[in-house]
Parts: structure tokens; sequence; C-alpha cells
């Protein structure tokens, strides 16, 4: 065993040569995703599977890419070969659509990419942190540009200029959070964006922002720590009796625990996630799996199957933790409850994380899921 002075870098080409009609990209690693935003840079048209197929003997996954000669740049071939070297991916031409499993290119699972364009709030209520960890996975990690928009702009911003809009984790540091800055007219603007076509992708306090009544745009609550829904908290209740003990007398210890208690904090936790291996998002991750860090009181009640599809939800409570800390009954809790829930809106899309999918910038096993919220929302 030797220490390498530089680290290992992929090698990726472009097999058999050029192609006349299309070349073909596996989606499954975070290689794949940085190989399609620089396509789309260059303005690229691309189409992505959502189930997977054989052809000439070999199987793309979900989310494969297909790039079409027809109506691409006459100099394609090089720009492909330019593509593997760069980003150490495995490129196949092809001159047959038929597939021997699977659909084929002209099936309706086979969306055509809309280039993302891609805005992002800043400043309060969202955190810096938040907004810096998902704008250096965006520009540094997988060099697609994104518009920062002052969170307080938002309701005069030209949103149809954007077909992707992320709202970061909120700061914590401001008492009104989203609901204090985007009204009830903004918050009309932005259905009717989504409507139109738009993909609003949330993390933390602004996927709780979007389950607040007068918001409805995530037909979901978070959870109090008894299991009932944040969301109904402080509305008006029956009187209820007085508690007392076995003997009649006045029970103190009773009568001062908060009604409306939100679960434990958990400080810091890689939780496993179970995905739905059905829907597009989870597109790459073939075994089903990820982990994702827990760092707040985050529980929210999975989407009713009329409602959404939730794409991620925790595993049971003898299998979430996998690594660090968290309360007993925080564990017990958040056990089979959602992570990542979609839910459509006319043509568009909410995506809503429970946490923040980019924290730190480190967790690489989430970055798949981040991007194809991202490249492969506006294709859907």
């Amino acid at each position: 065993m030797s220490t390498l002075k530089t680290p290992p870098v992929a090698q990726g080409q472009v097999h058999g040569g050029q192609a006349h009609l299309a070349y073909l990209l596996a989606w499954g690693k975070n290689t794949a995703a940085a190989a399609l935003a620089d396509l789309l840079r260059q303005n690229v048209r691309a189409h992505t599977s959502d189930k997977e197929f054989t052809l000439e003997g070999r199987k793309f996954p979900r989310g494969s890419l297909i790039i079409k000669t027809k109506d691409n740049p006459d100099d394609l071939f090089a720009r492909m070969q330019k593509l593997a070297a760069v980003h150490g991916v495995d490129v196949y031409a092809t001159d047959n659509s038929w597939v021997s499993e699977g659909v084929n290119f002209g099936s309706n699972h086979v969306q055509f990419i809309r280039k993302p364009k891609v805005a992002m709030a800043y400043n309060m209520p969202t955190s810096p942190l938040s907004a810096g960890w998902t704008r250096y996975v965006l520009e540094q990690m997988y060099g697609y540009p994104v518009t920062v928009i002052n969170s307080w702009q938002i309701g005069a911003a030209d949103l149809d200029k954007f077909n992707v809009l992320i709202l970061p984790d909120g700061s914590g540091f401001w008492g009104g959070g989203y609901s204090g800055i985007l009204n009830e007219s903004i918050v009309q603007r932005l259905k009717t964006w989504i409507s139109g076509g738009g993909t609003l992708i949330t993390f933390g306090d602004a996927t709780r922002w979007l389950t607040q009544e007068k918001v409805d745009l995530l037909a979901t609550s978070r959870e109090l720590k008894n299991g009932k829904p944040e969301r109904e908290a402080g509305k008006e209740k029956k009187e209820e009796a007085p508690p007392t003990t076995a003997s009649g007398a006045y029970d103190l210890e009773k009568a001062i625990q908060p009604k409306e208690e939100l679960p434990e904090y958990t400080p810091g936790a890689l939780m496993r996630i179970q995905l739905e291996s059905a829907h597009w998002l989870s597109a790459g991750y073939d075994d089903g799996r990820a982990i994702a860090i827990v760092e707040s009181r985050n529980i929210y009640t999975p989407l009713t199957l009329d409602k959404g599809v939730n794409v991620g939800v925790y595993l049971a409570e003898d299998k979430v933790l996998a690594s660090g800390f968290t309360w007993e009954t925080s564990r017990k809790q958040i056990a089979n409850k959602a992570y990542l829930m979609y839910q459509r809106l006319g043509r568009g899309h909410v995506i809503a994380f429970a946490e923040d999918p980019n924290y730190r910038a480190f967790m690489d096993g989430l970055n798949l899921l981040f991007m194809n919220a991202v490249l492969l929302g506006p294709a859907h």
C-alpha cells in the first residue's frame, strides 16, 4: 500500500465513435449531474428517461440522458469527447433506437430537459450559511449559474425570467421568518408562477413556511412533541377540566407541562432515508437509500397519496440513526416521517426538504437528490 500524492482522476470517453442518432449517458453519479449542467450551459438539447431501458445489451438506469444529434450543434461529437474527459463520464454513441427492454426514445417517460434558469433568495430571513452552501454547490461544485434575489425584493422580481426558485433554510434571527416578508399577495404570485411551470425548492424553515394555512403550498404540518400538527396549535380549543391526581388533588406537574411543545432538538445526527424508487426525484439512487443530516426539531407528517409524494422518508426507529446523537423520543417520532416531499401545482411543482441537503456543502451523497430537483425539475 502506498500513499497517493494526488487524488485519482476519473477517466471517461465516448464509446462507439461518432453517433448519427444519439449519445447516451447513464445517471447515477454526481459526475453525471455535472456533465448535464455543462451541457445545459452550452445550450445542448438533452432528454432524460424516467424509466430504465436496455439498448445494445447495456442497461441505462432511471434518469439516464439521451442527447440526440438532431437539433444539436454540428460539433456535438467533439463536445461529447470533451465532456467525457472533463467530467470523467462514459458516453455511449448509438445509431440504433431499438431497445430490448424498457422505454424507447419516443416514450412519454422520456422528457425534454428545459434549461433551468435558477434564482435563489438571500438576506433575511434566509440563513447566510444555507444560502452560501447552496450557492457553493451549484456554482463551484457543478458550475451552474444562479441568480440571487434579495428576499425583500421577491415580490417585485420578474419571476417569469426563472423556472427554478430556491428558498434556503431560515436564519432563526428574524422573528417573522418568511411570513414576515412574503405576504398573501406575494404568495399568490408564487402560486401563479408555479402553476405556469415553475419549480419551487425549499429547505428547513422555508418548508415549514409552505405548510402555513395562509400559504397552503404543502399539504402537511410540522409535528409537535405529542404528534399533533403544529399548524393547528393556538387555535381555539374547548375548555378542559383542571388536571388532577388519582386522589382528586390538583396535579401541579401535569398542569405546568406545555401543551404545544416541539420535539426535542436533534443537535446533529445522520439519519437513514428510504427513497420512492418510482419517482424521478430519486433517479440515480438504485439502492433506494440515502443518508441525511438532521440538526433541528423538524418532523413532518407524510403527505397523503391524494396530495403528493413522500419521495424520501426516514427509516423505522430501530434503523433510522446512522451516526450522531438524537433523543430517544425524537428518534421514535421521526421514524417513518417525511424528509423529501413533492407536490404538484398546475404545470409546476413544490419540492420540499425537511432539512438542508447542502449542509456545509459536504453531504456528497445528497448532491444528486438536490441536483435532480434543480436540473430535472423543469423537465417535468
